[in-house]
């Protein structure tokens, strides 16, 4: 149940080593792109000056090498993954490892399940989507690879069922969204920074690229930043600071903090904003969006929180008429993957309480509606699905209070945190105009904790309750219109409710910050 990372990074750093190789063999000359920017069929974000199909071949190989890496570092590391062994190199063990108790819900700590995981199964997509298959044939991969780990890599112990579904479908996610950044920045035109950026960010795809021989196909219609103008992008780098305050909860005092924030979307339809009327779908994971930011609390670090969303397979519907003046929707197969760390109260105080949190939306959908007039821009989005999540108990020191309790899930008993599915909104609404931009956004997740099975005891009747989080923000940006710098002004409310049988916590903040954003 332990998954390996260290060959995953030995495996990035071995790519590292063809970089050079990379930027030698990279176009020094803009191409032209292919014509049809409303073509009722949507390009591939790989493109090259000569055609370059799938090296299925090469990706099982890497995918065995991955793999293999892993098993070297799980033997090394015998003493300390021989803790979960629960069977025998026997026939026996092998009929106990495929019966219904041979799998689970293992108890093993929240960053080891839910960062080095999901980084393994990024490695399983990148090596497959680097080699130039498809969405689906990359998840597919890292599937099958992730299955292989659990039922022969780790084969004395039970497979994991969380493992089963958060690596393959976490890094699909994670994997994909750097992709398509790197997929980005190597159709942009060719400047010093498209260059580095198309390389870090899709650095198993460039390693390939460059042993094939295959350079990218270029856009000569850039922006003013060298950027495509395919499609549509947003690039913001955030600083903020202001007020935090306890609104439920332990009362501490007001509190200065400061946030540093990371936002990038980027939409690869050649239609999408473009004058021209009817229905295009996509399949080629074409829609993106990461948030990623960090908060200090005074002078202590209180926030973390890293959320991908992919947009893999949709249509696009469009009746626009140069200006540009008319509207359009989308409507895709949403996932998308969060991770957070978030501490309310003091810090090292008795005040003070850690909020650890996973997320992993399978499957969901999204609902986007955007009207343009002119310079005005009026957009409408709902996200919606199921949530699979894992989540510190946040009632748990008032669950320790109760007598003639029952007792706690394995997991949670040695590391705080409960399994849980549910499901998760998301509304969201924004106007633009010129350089002015107003929007809330509201994000809602429920989830029920999953009491079945446990690690040891499969039928003990163990605690059972209920995790919710709730995210409302509020956001105003203003600066001239052709000038990448904005003003910004955030206020939000974040609210936690947790519940142990009959146990009950509940904790809130308000935060009201400004700022200053570079947007591109």
């Amino acid at each position: 149940m332990r998954q390996h990372a260290h060959p995953c990074l030995t495996l990035l750093r071995t790519a590292c080593a063809w970089l050079a190789l990379a930027w030698l063999n990279a176009p020094t000359h803009a191409q032209e792109p292919q014509p049809s920017a409303a073509s009722t069929q949507q390009r591939s974000i790989f493109e090259y000056v000569q055609p370059r199909g799938p090296n299925y071949q090469r990706a099982a190989l890497e995918v065995v090498g991955v793999l293999g890496l892993g098993f070297t570092e799980y033997v090394i590391n015998h003493d300390l993954n021989s803790r979960d062994w629960d069977f025998e190199y026997t026939w026996s063990g092998l009929r106990d490892k495929l019966s219904p108790r041979g799998y689970s819900f293992d108890t093993n700590g929240f960053d080891t399940n839910f960062t080095r995981h999901p980084a393994a199964g990024a490695m399983y997509y990148w090596v497959a989507r680097g080699n130039r298959l498809s969405v689906l044939e990359s998840l597919a991969a890292a599937a099958v690879a992730s299955t292989f780990w659990e039922y022969i890599g780790e084969l004395r112990e039970r497979a994991s069922l969380n493992d089963i579904w958060v690596t393959p479908l976490s890094g699909m996610i994670l994997g994909e969204l750097t992709v398509q950044l790197g997929a980005f920045f190597d159709r942009s035109c060719d400047t010093v920074p498209n260059r580095v950026l198309g390389t870090v960010l899709g650095t198993v795809k460039t390693v390939h690229d460059a042993l094939d021989s295959a350079q990218p196909l270029r856009d000569t219609r850039c922006d003013r930043y060298g950027l495509s103008r395919r499609g549509a992008h947003a690039f913001e780098l955030a600083i903020s600071s202001g007020a935090l305050s306890t609104v439920a909860g332990p009362r501490v005092p007001v509190r200065i903090e400061s946030r540093f924030e990371l936002h990038t979307y980027s939409v690869a339809l050649d239609t999408y904003g473009a004058p021209g009327t009817g229905t295009h779908h996509f399949s080629d994971g074409n829609i993106t969006e990461l948030v990623l930011r960090s908060s200090f609390a005074g002078e202590r670090w209180n926030d973390f929180t890293l959320r991908a969303t992919l947009l893999p397979f949709g249509m696009h519907t469009r009746s626009i008429t140069p200006g540009p003046y008319g509207h359009e929707w989308v409507f895709a197969l949403l996932t998308a993957m969060e991770y957070g760390v978030h501490r309310f109260g003091q810090w090292r105080s008795d005040t003070q309480l850690r909020d650890r949190y996973f997320e992993l939306d399978v499957p969901g959908v999204s609902l986007a509606y955007r009207v343009l007039h002119g310079q005005t821009l009026l957009a409408f989005e709902l996200q919606a699905g199921a949530a699979f999540v894992a989540v510190d108990a946040l009632a748990l020191p008032e669950y320790g209070a109760l007598s003639g309790a029952r007792p706690l899930p394995a997991v949670t008993r040695t590391d705080g945190y409960n399994y849980g599915v549910g499901v998760r909104l998301t509304p969201r609404v924004s106007v633009t105009h010129r350089g002015l931009a107003l929007g809330f956004e509201l994000s809602a997740m429920r989830a029920r904790t999953i009491t079945f099975g446990d690690r040891f005891e499969e039928s003990i009747d163990y605690a059972g309750g209920n995790e919710r989080r709730t995210l409302a923000t509020g956001w105003l940006r203003i600066g001239p219109q052709h000038w990448p710098v904005r003003l910004t002004l955030h206020a939000e409310w974040l609210q936690r409710w947790g519940t142990l049988d009959a146990a009950r916590a509940r904790r809130a903040e308000l935060s009201t910050r400004a700022g200053i954003a570079a947007v591109f």
